[in-house]
């Protein structure tokens, strides 16, 4: 299929799957500038589908690492401070957001990581700005979209524009975006990953033991007390309308507890830090703390990168709602949001405080109190082999426990 009909069966996706209906209503997009030509055929078929207005801002890695690297520490959360507030008046107008990434921060060059460092911490202190998007009043859409310079570096065998080309093709294969989708198939695909997390959800598991023989994976891992399993696919409740916040996440998550995993955990796809390669990680954990880090390549900045306490235990859990196939070949490929979209993937760092009840009510330190990680920074580590089995335990009200597998086979076990 031409790239150019893969943008616009791509955009259509992202309005039909993703916002799901745009009529009437106002959109506000966040892309980067090499993501511009993707961007025009995203705002006509959002105007074909009968959307009132759609603003587009734009920006650009290369200048906001300029931006990070030469601006002073203390002046970080000012100008973060600034951006946030522009972000709350597009919710004060009801605009739906749609945040378009490629490379995740820490894959880039020639960051520098403190400064790096307080930049997220800075968007992490600014979260009541992004109250209205975290939860869910208004639709908001977070998609990976394939951008020139970073599939060139991903596919360095390949031309510019071949390696442009395949990563949409990687991309489509992952969505099943080939196939001719209807409202049927459409709505198959909610109902699928809504199922995943109501049977997730009624399992009141409070631990799970990976594992994966064909490379070692022998891993324990505590879910919090109050904790749940929460979906990309969620509700927004200003228009009661369906949406996926994630794209092409396609599965569930919930927070691990911070101090409850231990066991050896080795990771099945290549990570990037700071642009440095990560190939062949393998993590030991005690106490939901990694005591050793070791890669065939690339161990050095896996090891800077947890030389932070918070960012040497876990915060989530994700597990695909689809079977294992094209979406694992995403996963490596220098962003986290891939990462996460592997079909299990553990991330080291920051928890999601909508995965436990009552959280949007607690401070830093109450959700700490409860095992969230509240770090300012996040890795998605992608875990699958066709081998992996999940286990779960599980504990009734009258405190009888049992195990089940969850996971087996390249797919989640739903009964």
């Amino acid at each position: 299929m031409q790239k150019v009909r893969m943008m616009k069966r791509y955009a259509d996706f992202l309005i039909e799957v993703g916002m799901h209906s745009v009529l009437r209503q106002d959109v506000v997009i966040y892309a980067d500038v090499d993501m511009s030509v993707f961007v025009r055929y995203l705002v006509g078929e959002l105007y074909k589908a009968k959307v009132r207005r759609v603003q587009v801002v734009y920006h650009d890695q290369d200048i906001t690492r300029q931006w990070v690297n030469n601006t002073p520490e203390t002046r970080i959360p000012a100008a973060v401070t600034n951006l946030a507030e522009r972000v709350a008046g597009y919710a004060r107008e009801n605009m739906i957001l749609v945040d378009l990434v490629g490379r995740d921060f820490h894959s880039l060059k020639r960051f520098s990581p403190n400064k790096l460092m307080a930049t997220f911490q800075a968007l992490s202190d600014s979260y009541q700005y992004f109250l209205a998007y975290a939860t869910d009043r208004i639709k908001h859409v977070r998609a990976v979209v394939p951008t020139r310079d970073w599939a060139a570096e991903m596919y360095p065998d390949l031309t510019p524009s071949q390696a442009l080309d395949h990563m949409w093709q990687q991309l489509f294969a992952a969505l099943e975006l080939a196939e001719v989708r209807n409202d049927e198939a459409i709505m198959s695909h909610f109902s699928q990953v809504d199922r995943a997390e109501a049977a997730m959800n009624r399992r009141n598991l409070y631990r799970l033991h990976l594992t994966v023989p064909s490379v070692g994976t022998d891993l324990t891992v505590q879910l919090p007390l109050k904790g749940f399993w929460r979906s990309a696919v969620r509700t927004d409740t200003t228009r009661q309308e369906t949406f996926v916040s994630y794209i092409p996440s396609g599965g569930i998550y919930t927070s691990t507890h911070s101090h409850g995993t231990d066991g050896v955990l080795a990771v099945t796809a290549p990570l990037y830090l700071y642009g440095e390669r990560i190939a062949g990680a393998r993590l030991t954990f005690r106490n939901g703390e990694v005591v050793e880090a070791t890669a065939e390549t690339g161990a050095e900045a896996l090891n800077a990168f947890i030389q932070d306490v918070s960012a040497r235990r876990p915060g989530i859990l994700t597990i695909s709602a689809f079977p294992a196939g094209p979406r694992q070949r995403l996963a490596g490929l220098g962003c986290n949001e891939l990462n996460m979209a592997s079909p299990v993937a553990l991330c080291l760092g920051q928890s999601s405080a909508d995965s436990l009840a009552g959280s949007e009510l607690m401070d830093r330190s109450e959700r700490i109190s409860h095992g969230l990680n509240q770090a300012y920074t996040r890795l998605s580590l992608p875990v699958y082999a066709p081998d992996l089995c999940i286990v779960g335990e599980s504990i009734d009200p009258l405190g009888n426990r049992s195990t089940r597998t969850v996971y087996q086979k390249g797919r989640l076990v739903l009964d």
